[in-house]
């Protein structure tokens, strides 16, 4: 398993080289919070917010969009407006979910652009994580 202080200290950096995302947090689908770059009450609340709002456009995708049962819609992110600012989310490794959020003042598109990086960078390290996990509990 990832040492959240690990994810944590990771997530710090990666923000510290963005220029629009100003917090970035990872939290498993149920909502709880595994790492965040800014941590208080009021984030707690808010990305426990984000994941049931996240958990129900995931469930709005499936209903309302998939006309095949065998080849259901995935839903690849949403950006939320919110009272403090904007939030892009999206599911990473296939069970948690990633938020990065900014600002009202900063721009969607180079947000998105910070996202997608981060979103790669840490779905391929994640991913090494999981296979060395699998394989261990295999041997």
């Amino acid at each position: 398993m990832i040492k959240p202080k690990a994810l944590t200290q990771f997530l710090e950096g990666a923000v510290k080289s963005f220029t629009y995302a100003q917090n970035v947090f990872i939290s498993s689908s149920s909502g709880a919070l595994l790492a965040s770059t800014v941590i208080s009450d009021t984030d707690n609340i808010y990305i426990a917010s984000f994941t049931n709002i996240w958990s129900d456009y995931l469930e709005l995708a499936k209903a309302k969009l998939s006309t095949d049962d065998n080849n259901p819609v995935n839903l690849n992110f949403a950006i939320l407006d919110y009272e403090k600012g904007k939030v892009v989310l999206s599911s990473i490794c296939g069970e948690l979910l990633l938020g990065v959020y900014a600002s009202k003042e900063k721009d969607v598109g180079p947000l998105m652009s910070e996202f997608k990086v981060l979103k790669e960078v840490l779905e391929t390290n994640l991913q090494k994580v999981y296979d060395l996990q699998n394989e261990d509990n295999n041997a």
